[in-house]
């Protein structure tokens, strides 16, 4: 199960790579703004409905609720989108990195 959950990972990552520096960005301002109540935290339909609106990722609804389930350590149906976004700009190259 765990190399499935890295497969998983490695094609959402690939699929933001896709966008370059400016999809995460975008996804970065995009989350902040679905965090209606602002505590820093997305249910699913949050993290759902981002990426809906960005069309950041070429990924099936149902992978990306996968990726939410692996990012909802703690089962509380949440995720603080801050380590979320922090995980995927750690696979960016470091010149990259200092344009997020």
């Amino acid at each position: 199960m765990e190399q499935h959950k890295q497969l998983l990972l490695n094609k959402f990552r690939q699929s933001l790579r896709t966008r370059g520096v400016r999809g995460f960005i975008g996804l970065k301002k995009q989350l902040k703004i679905i965090d209606s109540d602002q505590t820093g935290t997305l249910t699913l339909n949050e993290f759902l409905q981002a990426f809906d609106d960005l069309k950041v990722t070429n990924m099936q609804s149902g992978e990306l609720r996968m990726v939410f389930e692996i990012y909802d350590v703690d089962r509380s149906g949440r995720i603080n989108y801050q380590l979320f976004l922090n995980d995927l700009i750690t696979e960016l190259q470091p010149n990259r990195l200092r344009l997020v």
